[in-house]
This record gives structure tokens, C-alpha cells and sequence, in this order.
């Protein structure tokens, strides 16, 4: 979207890494093999698995000798489409799992009839790649940091989102907005912005 600061329209461009989607409990008796699959799917190998299944399922091989392209199956009776029929397989439909989308050039092979992921590639091309802008990344904190961070926001978005509505609903006067960012800038706004400043540059020099 565009607006009286900017002429252009600006689209947030994804890492295509997906985080925070899972978790050990204490329940758990075997937590470092659970590690060692959540690791697993974050590969090019266990992203493909979660996606689109085991060959043969929702895809298969033009050519088994040179696995270079894939052509998708017909569905099976009862469903609709083979993007209805991958829904039924693949955990990584509809809900967010950990993953990492690979680009097609990572992938070591290319679809050969996928005309709905082809269309939507070029649609990407035209109207999203073009605007992407880089989004402040999925960051990790220290338990310092997040105990900062707990007491700060906590404040922080519970006034934001009281004056929004006095805002919106007259309640209070626009004439009132310096003091409204005045306010938010003495809620220990700077150390806030600090913490994410820091723990953004540990990130960049992963």
C-alpha cells in the first residue's frame, strides 16, 4: 500500500522461516530427539516431507532415473483436487509448523504440471517481489531481555490500546496527541527499542 510518505507500495518480505511452532514439555522423555527432528524439517530434505508427502502420494517422478522433475497425481476419490488431497497429508497446510521454505532454484528439481504454484510464482513476480522490504526478523532474547520486555509492553500496550479507542471515539481531542507520545516515550520507550536494537545485531552476525 501506498501513503503521504511513501509513493510506492512496500510488501513485508518473509524469511520463509517458520518459528516459535513447536515446543517440549516436561512430559517429554526424549527431548533431544525431538530436537533432532524439529532440526530435520528446517533441512531441504524434511521441508519437502512436511510439504508435499512421500513420493508416490501427492507427487511422483517424471523420470525416476534422473529425479530432475515432478508431476502431481491426480486425487484420489473423494477429494476434490490434489491441493485438497495434499491437505489430508502434509502438516504443513493451513496451520504453522517449523520449516523453512526453500526457494525452487534450492530445490535440486522443479515441478513439471504444477499450473497453480506456477501461476501464483508469476503473480509474485509482478506484484510482490518488486516491493519487498526486509521485516525485523524472528529474534531471541535473553531471560533479562524478556523480563524487560514482559513489564515494558505490558504497560506500554495496554495504554496504546485505551487511547486508540478515546481516539477513535472522540473521547479524547487529537489536540491531545503530543501528550499522548510524550507518555509513551516515558514508558521506557528507548530501553525497549535498545533490547530489540541489540538482540537484532546478535541475529545479523548468525
Amino acid at each position: 500500500m501506498t501513503s503521504e510518505f511513501i509513493d510506492q507500495p512496500i510488501v513485508p518480505e518473509s524469511t520463509g522461516i517458520g518459528h516459535g511452532t513447536f515446543a517440549i514439555t516436561k512430559e517429554n522423555e526424549h527431548p533431544e530427539a525431538t530436537i533432532r527432528w524439529v532440526d530435520y524439517s528446517y533441512s531441504i530434505e524434511g521441508a519437502d516431507l512436511l510439504h508435499n508427502g512421500v513420493e508416490g502420494t501427492y507427487w511422483e517422478w517424471k523420470d525416476a532415473n534422473t529425479k530432475q522433475e515432478r508431476l502431481i497425481k491426480d486425487a484420489p476419490s473423494g477429494f476434490d483436487s490434489p491441493e485438497d488431497f495434499r491437505s489430508s497429508i502434509s502438516p504443513d497446510w493451513g496451520i504453522g509448523v517449523p520449516i523453512r521454505r526453500f526457494a525452487q532454484d534450492q530445490l535440486g528439481w522443479k515441478w513439471g504440471n504444477d499450473k497453480f504454484g506456477e501461476w501464483v510464482r508469476e503473480e509474485d513476480k509482478k506484484k510482490l517481489i518488486p516491493y519487498e522490504t526486509p521485516v525485523y526478523p524472528s529474534v531471541y532474547f535473553k531471560d533479562d531481555e524478556l523480563k524487560t520486555i514482559t513489564r515494558i509492553e505490558r504497560d506500554l500496550n495496554t495504554y496504546v490500546t485505551q487511547m486508540r479507542a478515546k481516539f477513535i471515539t472522540g473521547e479524547s481531542s487529537l489536540s491531545e496527541w503530543d501528550k499522548y507520545v510524550k507518555t509513551i516515550e516515558d514508558m521506557d520507550l528507548d530501553k525497549l527499542i535498545d533490547i530489540y536494537k541489540q538482540a537484532y545485531e546478535r541475529h545479523q552476525k548468525n
